[in-house]
């Protein structure tokens, strides 16, 4: 499950067009970045095929020629037609989901599709199976890493035996040429317009890991037993856990405890209880990756 065939990057970057296409910035990052082709009309029909709230889309604005992903009018933030078409993003934007990009201090848009992909996948199956996740999951089960192909933009590679969602696409073709700006609003990002960050980083700033508990065994395993091949997702899951999160009553949803400190632990220590626990969260991902291919091969 953990093998590159499973966590490929999905860019696809054409280096070889003429500069009229390019909106980029001098303080631009990731430029240069292409001019967007979203038109009205495109916005539209991404409306009505993604469903999404036509108060979101009302506040939505085609960039302006002197703006790019990186650098457009304050109160907005960016995002391109993949992340909804084929990546599942919902409004308002999932909390786990912001949260996580706070923490790592990168924007949105600088998610290459496949890294959007497991994030929203992780949060929709958690939802599933009942649990609300935040950062300590996210950063347990995956590692955030700059794309090999273009400097800027950040890749999922999942940590070792932790792989949860499999068999994403190995490409998506020119999807950073549709974006367009989404106003923030309670509607967008519910009350988290503060928190999602803005600036585009070089790198992701470092989360310090966790020492797995029982509590994130037990996690894991049952979050293993949904549906997680990239193929059983819909539209449907994604606005249905988006909507259980942020509809469910007080503590009807689990919160895995706070990690306990690590504080007085030696390395070795710590290296011992963290070897304990990863060996059966090894063995549950084991079992998941026969039942897999188990699974495959049926439907082939």
């Amino acid at each position: 499950m953990s093998s590159d065939s499973d966590r490929p990057e999905s860019p696809s970057y054409d280096e070889k067009r003429s500069s009229l296409d390019d909106c980029t910035r001098p303080n631009d990052i990731a430029g240069p970045h292409y001019r967007s082709t979203c038109t009205i009309e495109s916005l539209q029909r991404l409306k009505e095929l993604c469903r999404l709230p036509p108060e979101v889309m009302a506040g939505s604005k085609l960039a302006d020629p002197t703006e790019s992903p990186e650098d457009h009018r304050d109160g907005y933030f960016c995002v391109y037609e993949v992340y909804f078409k084929g990546c599942g993003l919902t409004f308002p934007l999932p909390e786990a989901l912001v949260r996580y990009l706070a923490a790592l201090e990168i924007a949105l848009p600088q998610l290459t599709p496949n890294l959007l992909r497991t994030i929203l996948g992780i949060i929709t199956v958690a939802a599933e199976a009942g649990y609300i996740i935040g950062v300590p999951e996210l950063n347990e089960l995956l590692s955030v890493r700059s794309s090999s192909k273009k400097a800027g933009y950040f890749s999922a590679y999942p940590n070792a035996n932790r792989n949860i969602i499999s068999h994403l696409p190995n490409k998506d073709e020119n999807w950073h040429h549709p974006w367009f700006l989404i106003k923030k609003t309670p509607a967008s990002i519910g009350s988290l317009s503060d928190v999602l960050p803005s600036k585009w980083s070089a790198k992701p700033a470092f989360i310090a890991p966790i020492l797995p508990t029982e509590e994130f065994v037990n996690f894991f395993k049952t979050i293993l037993r949904g549906e997680t091949l990239w193929n059983s997702f819909t539209l449907d899951r994604f606005i249905e856990a988006n909507r259980k999160l942020r509809m469910s009553p007080p503590n009807h949803l689990h919160r895995l405890p706070p990690p306990p400190s690590t504080q007085g632990l030696s390395a070795r220590a710590l290296t011992a209880q963290r070897k304990k626990l990863s060996k059966s969260i090894a063995e549950a991902c084991d079992e998941n990756k026969a039942l897999l291919v188990d699974d495959c091969g049926s439907r082939n």
